[in-house]
C-alpha cells in the first residue's frame, strides 16, 4: 500500500461501509470505493483495532468485490 496513505486516511475518515470482523470483536473493517488504483477500479479495506484508549491499523489492502455473508454491520454510508 506504499503510495496509498492519502486513500487509507480518507477510508479512515469517510467510509462507505464499516464492518465488525466476525473473527475479532475489537477490529473494524472500513471500506471505499476507488475507480482508480494501480490495479483499476477497486474497494480499500482498512482494517483497524480499537481497545481501550487506542485505536491502530492493522493491515490495508484492495478488492474487487465486497462479500460478507453472515458479518455484522457496524455502520453503512452509501456515498453518490
Amino acid at each position: 500500500m506504499t503510495g496509498r496513505e492519502g486513500a487509507i486516511e480518507e477510508t479512515l475518515r469517510t467510509p462507505e461501509r464499516v464492518l465488525e470482523s466476525l473473527f475479532d470483536s475489537e477490529a473494524r473493517l472500513y471500506y471505499r470505493f476507488y475507480r482508480e488504483t494501480t490495479v483499476g477500479a477497486k474497494y480499500l479495506c482498512v482494517v483497524v483495532k480499537i481497545t481501550q484508549g487506542d485505536a491502530f491499523v492493522l493491515t490495508a489492502y484492495l478488492l474487487l468485490t465486497l462479500a460478507y455473508p453472515g458479518v455484522k454491520f457496524v455502520r453503512d454510508v452509501l456515498l453518490s
